[in-house]
């Protein structure tokens, strides 16, 4: 897991931690941070400092990044600071003043765009709408509970809008995060019935790849999909409860699943996909669509 640690006097360093404050340019500290920088963790290793600072509706953004971490971490450690520093000020506007080692493509992964000598990322008109609980530590969607206000089709996202919160969670895992409004109103236009029988995984899956994801699906068996699953790196699962059909995206790590939005408000539900089909599944005719690993 990825963690923001406040760097204090009795701050216990992780891993490389000491190394990396020391080496931190004086370029990271222009604007003024030191009285709240953070130390990005992952499983006890450090992977980089950030330090924020509010002006106006501005949130002024320093990230510095160890050079030998994968693009993955660096992805993944860049949305939780964004998800941060949005929680923390809900700031209009994040405006990158320095990024030293964080590459261009991690930071458009985290839908950031170029604007002059720095990187920008605007807060989405829907943000505001929502409260920060429907949202993880690095910002993926997990608590459609929470979303009534959202609209989906004829109805409302807390209703049915499971589909596109899957596919706006897988998007982000893949490198390729957009706005909740472009993610629904992408897969609303293709369904003319309004989504009244909630939205169809060939739909789904038909937009993703449009999308730029190749994903491949799984023939509808519990046993099945779990074995693709294990095949793959990222996914959507369709599976039945007692309420009816339900899509949660989920990420493998190792032997295990990280499923988003499946229990909802449940931040690091981990389990392997045969425990979560044997406690959430139904009527064991599930299907996955999935990026296989590389």
């Amino acid at each position: 897991m990825i963690y923001l640690y406040p760097v204090q006097k009795k701050f216990t360093y992780p891993e490389g931690g000491r190394e990396l404050l020391s080496t931190l340019p004086d370029a990271f500290f222009e604007h003024g941070f030191k009285d709240d920088i953070r130390m990005i963790v992952h499983n006890g290793k450090a992977l980089g400092m950030m330090g924020y600072t509010i002006k106006g509706g501005k949130a002024l953004l320093s990230v510095h990044m160890r050079r030998d971490i994968s693009y993955e971490d660096s992805v993944r450690a860049l949305g939780a600071v964004t998800e941060h520093v949005t929680r923390a000020c809900h700031p209009e506007v994040i405006d990158t003043v320095y990024t030293g080692c964080v590459s261009p493509l991690v930071l458009q992964a985290n839908r950031y765009f170029a604007k002059g000598k720095n990187w920008k990322r605007v807060t989405e008109d829907w943000r505001p709408l929502l409260k920060d609980s429907v949202f993880d530590y690095e910002g993926y969607i997990i608590n459609q509970g929470l979303m009534k206000d959202i609209p989906f089709g004829w109805f409302d996202t807390g209703a049915k809008g499971c589909g596109w919160i899957s596919a706006f969670n897988l998007l982000k895992m893949a490198g390729d995060e957009r706005t909740m409004e472009e993610v629904e109103k992408g897969l609303d236009k293709w369904d003319g019935a309004g989504h009244l029988l909630g939205m169809n995984i060939s739909l789904l899956h038909f937009w993703l790849y449009r999308q730029g994801l190749k994903l491949k699906r799984s023939i509808p068996s519990d046993t099945l999909c779990a074995k693709a699953m294990h095949k793959s790196s990222c996914g959507i699962l369709l599976y039945t409860h007692k309420r009816g059909a339900h899509f949660t995206a989920y990420r493998m790590e190792g032997d295990k699943a990280h499923f988003y939005n499946a229990v909802y408000g449940k931040s690091d539900h981990i389990e392997t996909p045969e425990e979560f089909l044997k406690n959430h599944s139904l009527f064991h005719v599930s299907s996955v669509i999935y990026l296989e690993k590389v």
